[in-house]
């Protein structure tokens, strides 16, 4: 929660970004831990990583290559999302399953 307020990962730290990059927007505070640069949600950290690496890349000044990147970012997004979801509803499952076993077998005796 400290990385992010809404407990939802995926979540970036940069280790490489100062503090004060953010300053000119107003936002150092609020996306810096004591690790570096925090930036949360898939798309949030996909616009990221193209901006810094390959900002070339991102023109945001082409409409239709902006587009282009955007209609990428939400579907990688989406991806991301889905399957974050189903290995979280897996491991869901695992632990009721454990659970279950753990209450069933805490009265029986073993050989």
């Amino acid at each position: 929660l400290s990385l992010n307020p809404k407990g939802t990962v995926p979540v970036l730290i940069d280790p490489n970004s100062p503090a004060e990059a953010g300053s000119k927007y107003g936002i150092a505070t609020d996306f810096h831990s004591s690790e570096g640069l925090v930036v949360a949600e898939s798309t949030g950290i996909l616009t990221y990583l193209a901006l810094k690496y390959s900002p070339a890349w991102y023109n945001i000044h082409d409409p239709i290559l902006a587009a282009r990147v955007n209609n990428w970012l939400a579907f990688a997004s989406n991806e991301i999302h889905q399957s974050l979801l189903k290995a979280s509803n897996s491991f869901r499952q695992v632990i009721a399953r454990f659970n279950h076993l753990c209450r069933f077998q805490h009265n029986q005796q073993y050989l």
